[in-house]
């Protein structure tokens, strides 16, 4: 499991890089949607950062 948390002005949520799912947390559903989209997009970018290879 490689994490990366999202905040939200009051809200925060952790997801997995791997399977692009809350972990914890919560967001608005529109955040929601914003984080998964744009996580599904750079996931390979995302996994390929250094320390998480």
């Amino acid at each position: 499991m490689v994490p990366f948390t999202f905040i939200y002005g009051e809200y925060n949520a952790v997801f997995d890089i791997q399977t692009i799912e809350t972990l914890e947390g919560d967001l608005p559903v529109q955040a929601q949607r914003l984080v998964t989209e744009w996580a599904a997009q750079y996931q390979q970018e995302l996994l390929r950062m250094p320390g998480l290879e």
